[in-house]
């Protein structure tokens, strides 16, 4: 107002009232604590998950170049990078984000890439899988698409017919057989064409033939050829199947597959106890029973700790407080056992007990699907068909080990598989081994198996694998080695070891080393064995195929011999064509369309074209207080500021 009412009026008294007007109605709106509306646009583009097969089999079928050039080329398409948002995967065993290609992964696990991304996703998304189609590992992609949020369009790289192989798919077998019992395998194999020629399969034990028969592929590509094995001495068996033919192969790597059967003077004595009556339970004890050399007996809690003796191992069926007495006994003397876990179980009461695992303390369930773990290898378990298996029930909350542990099986609750929170679980403390069962119902396991394969022998032969797990006698050495007889190249390779001090309990301050000598050639080489998780461990990683020897010296002293076969199976050369049909059911399930190696020009025009994957432009809308926005405090500060500078010039101060 001192400007205005100024006399003489004049623009420079007008323009300083100017100022002063807006300073002040600025001061004034701040005072208010007012707000504003702030709105601003952006497009959403869609993900573009560019995956690229980096096994050895696109190496192998000479796809190796092509796929390169097609993951540069959708790279360098300005029209894809307008309209997605790219990121670029390779795949092998693992999902990894990276451009780099080397073409040497030794497996494939295009349904977990799946899987992964399918998590990762942000709403609709697209992939773009540039593959051969070949999976070893894990469960196929086309069975991940019940729970897909993405399009998936599969370019298929290799020929779809594939020149004569002949293969040896599987060997189905028990890893144990019983003495005065033969073994009887079932092998799978299979022809690529049909043909006329004669083939033999045929079984070597020590370098002499076991048992053969003669095939014919005149009618069918695929057979399963069951074998009977003779008598074999007590201790560790290696055998070797071999497929072979007159016709010329390009490889031959699949003609050959190692297996190895123990044979057993034994018979175990099982215990299940329980207080509860339960349709678990009568099948746990049929399953146990129809093995050769175990028997099992349903108890009472008091009735087992009368007759505990009688018993080589047990099942402690959803226990409670009336275990107690059975459970301290177990407990002082080193008796392996298994614990099941269900609805009546007293948790509360088995935490305190027993500190080799701790169950949260919760009374809801949920309906889980059982995983197979892929990398489990205290026994065998090819012949389970765990992805048949129907959804049972268990505990919602989780399970902390404080030992040693190997899950078995993994909760699986809508397709997200749960790998902290085991449904089946092995565990070991200072030599001795345990189980734990969290699933209730497990009798409908049994059941599929029967209408899957028309016997129950496979879920019989898992009860056997845990009885036998269970039933070895506790070792009292003071070094135990934990080994397998034949490892696979691409698989994880490992010696452990445990040495106990005098009281049987775990040592862990002693110096233990292995000597290893290839039996094949002049290596050798000393090795130290590096404790954690609750053993002393090497790994075997970097070994070449071949056998070995090797001895464990602790603090210098040589304590224990043995020998393990590394073999390579290479199964990544076992398919010498690409698998369209896989790929064509992925993208079929998932709404997308499977493509080939000469179509990128069409796979481009489908991305960019197609109106779903159109980029959506989306308005933003912020309310915020006057005084966060920094023009409008920027008008303030200029107001001010230049009614001070022009005062200032003109001598107004």
């Amino acid at each position: 107002m001192q400007y205005l009412y100024h006399r003489p009026k004049s623009s420079l008294n007008i323009f300083l009232a100017v100022l002063r007007s807006v300073s002040v109605s600025i001061v004034l709106l701040l005072l208010f604590d007012l707000s504003i509306t702030l709105r601003s646009t952006y497009l959403d583009k869609r993900e573009l998950n560019i995956i690229v097969d980096n096994s050895l089999s696109m190496k192998f079928l000479n796809q190796d170049s092509l796929v390169s050039k097609w993951a540069q080329a959708l790279k360098g398409n300005n029209d894809l990078t307008k309209k997605f948002d790219l990121t670029f995967y390779t795949v092998g065993e693992l999902l990894n984000r990276t451009e780099n290609l080397s073409f040497t992964e030794d497996k494939t696990d295009l349904g977990q890439a799946i899987s992964l991304i399918n998590e990762r996703s942000r709403g609709l998304s697209v992939s773009v899988l540039l593959t051969d189609g070949n999976q070893n590992y894990g469960t196929k992609a086309a069975f991940q698409s019940d729970s897909l949020i993405q399009v998936v369009y599969p370019v298929v790289f290799g020929p779809a017919d594939s020149p004569f192989d002949l293969s040896i798919e599987m060997v189905l077998h028990n890893p144990y057989v019983y003495s005065g019992n033969q073994s009887e395998i079932e092998v799978i194999t299979r022809s690529t064409k049909i043909t006329d020629q004669p083939v033999a399969l045929k079984v070597f034990l020590n370098n002499r033939v076991v048992a053969q028969r003669n095939l014919s592929f005149k009618d069918q590509k695929s057979q399963m050829i069951k074998l009977l094995l003779p008598l074999s001495e007590p201790g560790l068996n290696r055998y070797i199947v071999k497929i072979e033919s007159a016709i010329d192969e390009r490889s031959k790597s699949n003609n050959r597959y190692n297996f190895d059967i123990e044979t057993i003077d034994e018979v175990s004595r099982v215990a299940i106890v329980s207080s509860l009556n339960h349709p678990d339970i009568g099948v746990l004890a049929k399953s146990i029973n129809a093995l050769d050399a175990s028997s099992a007996v349903v108890l009472s809690p008091k009735a087992f700790f009368d007759q505990k003796d009688q018993f080589q191992t047990a099942f402690f069926y959803q226990p409670d407080n009336a275990f107690s007495p059975l459970v301290d006994w177990a407990i002082r003397n080193r008796f392996q056992h298994a614990w099941v876990i269900g609805s009546r179980t007293d948790r509360t009461w088995l935490n305190q007990v027993q500190d080799n695992f701790n169950l949260d303390l919760t009374n809801e369930t949920e309906i889980y699907r059982p995983t197979l773990n892929s990398e489990f290898n205290l026994f065998t378990v090819e012949s389970l068909n765990v992805a048949s298996w129907p959804p049972v029930t268990a505990s919602f909350g989780s399970v902390t080990f404080n030992v040693l542990s190997t899950p078995l099986l993994y909760k699986s609750y809508r397709g997200l598989v749960l790998k902290e929170d085991p449904l089946w679980a092995f565990y070991e403390s200072n030599g001795v081994r345990g189980a734990l069962i969290r699933a209730e119902d497990y009798w409908k396991w049994r059941a599929q198996t029967y209408v899957t394969t028309g016997n129950f022998e496979a879920f019989d032969g898992l009860i056997g694998q845990v009885v036998r797990f269970l039933s070895n006698s506790v070792n009292r050495d003071q070094l135990q080695l934990t080994y397998q007889s034949t490892y696979d190249e691409t698989d994880k390779k490992e010696i452990s070891a445990l040495w106990l001090n005098d009281n049987l309990e775990n040592n862990a301050t002693e110096a233990l080393t292995i000597d290893i000598t290839s039996n094949d050639s002049n290596f050798l080489e000393s090795r130290p064995l590096i404790f954690g998780a609750g053993r002393y461990r090497v790994s075997l990683d970097d070994l070449a195929e071949g056998n070995y020897s090797f001895n464990i010296s602790v603090n210098g002293v040589r304590k224990q011999e043995a020998s393990f076969e590394i073999i390579n199976r290479g199964i990544e050369e076992h398919r010498l064509s690409a698998n369209f049909e896989d790929m064509d059911l992925l993208a079929m399930a998932s709404g997308g369309l499977m493509f080939t190696s000469d179509q990128m020009e069409d796979l481009i025009s489908v991305l960019i074209y197609k109106d779903t994957y159109r980029p959506v432009e989306k308005i933003s809308q912020k309310i915020v207080p006057l005084l966060s926005v920094w023009w409008f405090l920027a008008i303030l500060s200029i107001a001010i500021s230049s009614e001070w500078f022009v005062r200032k010039y003109n001598g107004l101060l």
